[in-house]
């Protein structure tokens, strides 16, 4: 296995390596499930030494958030492109919503982080994360200033709450999907319920 680290040095994990085991980790997660698979696994997947894993994400829980946040991020970037900054601010925030949750719905293919038997484990992780936030905010920031200078935003928003209740709102989709309404009302109860409270 291949092994270039100096003992005791916490390592990058935005590094060549570190980007390396969080692929294998991603692998081994579509094939086993977040739960079934070991740390050990996922040091054979990468071909690294189990201590030079541990110098990278010193448990698996850290491991987990890497790859959520990479995901997450990996997901801002598909919505933005296809979400532009024009017209009313309302309508591109349902939009960015729309797309979040529909193309995020548990998928059964292989290569697919979102596997339904992954998306409990995550949610769950996820519900409290500092850092699940900040990746969210990198999508929602852009948008809710620009709803803002065009006067539209509302002036007593709490931005950081409501880009968590809607990162809530996007994993309740992925967990009890049942619960979501169909999907002609979903843009209609988003308009009600979510964005009327967002904007003027």
């Amino acid at each position: 296995m291949a092994d270039s680290s100096e003992p005791g040095k916490r390592l990058d994990v935005d590094s060549p390596q570190g980007n390396a085991i969080v692929e294998a980790a991603t692998r081994c997660f579509d094939t086993w499930g977040v739960e079934r698979t070991r740390m050990g696994d996922i040091a054979i997947e990468a071909d690294v030494a189990r201590p030079t894993l541990y110098r990278y994400f010193p448990n698996k829980e850290a491991l987990i958030l890497e790859v959520m946040i990479r995901h997450i991020r990996v997901e801002n970037a598909m919505t933005r492109k296809k979400v532009k900054l024009a017209g009313p601010g309302r309508d591109v925030i349902r939009r960015c919503l729309l797309l979040q949750i529909r193309e995020q719905r548990p998928k059964e293919q292989p290569g697919s982080l979102l596997r339904t038997e992954s998306t409990h484990v995550l949610a769950h992780r996820a519900a409290n994360s500092p850092e699940v936030l900040e990746a969210a905010k990198e999508l929602w920031a852009d948008i809710f200033a620009y709803a803002a200078e065009r006067g539209e935003l509302r002036p007593d928003l709490e931005a950081d709450g409501a880009i968590r209740w809607m990162t809530m709102l996007v994993h309740v989709s992925l967990v009890l999907p049942e619960l979501m309404p169909a999907d002609e009302q979903l843009e209609r109860y988003l308009d009600q319920f979510v964005v009327e409270a967002l904007v003027l």
